[in-house]
């Protein structure tokens, strides 16, 4: 396979993969994604949040990489589905936390505030509006 920028092949580490799921499970980027068909801007905020800890990685490998952990927690949760939970978080060293994520969507971790404070910066917002755009943006990001 061809290791591209962006065909999902690219290596990542145990905290590359830590900081994308805990940026992705924020309540409030699961809320987004539910709400919305086509998510290629939350990706990109996603990207820019792991920027800022100094992750390079781009939207669509964010993307992929999201895609493979959701199937490969969906087909772990049906393979273990008749066995103790042990079973399945044994098999894989982010089952538990993909678990944490998926399993229940309202209590993923909360990173919301790296994620507003990408949108302000891409949304190009003068200074003197940004009382009023982190007022919008956090209505926004809020959970109904």
């Amino acid at each position: 396979m061809n290791a591209g920028a962006d065909n999902g092949s690219v290596r990542w580490s145990d905290r590359e993969v830590v900081e994308l799921l805990n940026i992705w499970g924020d309540r409030n980027v699961q809320h987004h994604l539910k709400r919305t068909f086509r998510n290629h801007n939350i990706f990109e905020d996603i990207s820019e949040a792991l920027r800022e800890k100094g992750i390079r990685k781009t939207a669509e490998q964010c993307r992929l990489k999201i895609k493979k952990f959701k199937s490969k927690y969906r087909s772990l949760k049906d393979q273990y589905e008749n066995c103790p939970k042990s079973f399945a978080r044994n098999s894989w060293q982010y089952y538990a936390l993909m678990d944490s994520i998926m399993g229940d969507q309202t209590t993923g971790p909360d990173d919301g505030a790296i994620l507003r404070a990408s949108l302000l910066k891409r949304s190009n917002l003068q200074s003197q509006d940004s009382d009023n755009a982190e007022h919008f943006l956090s209505g926004l990001l809020s959970s109904e």
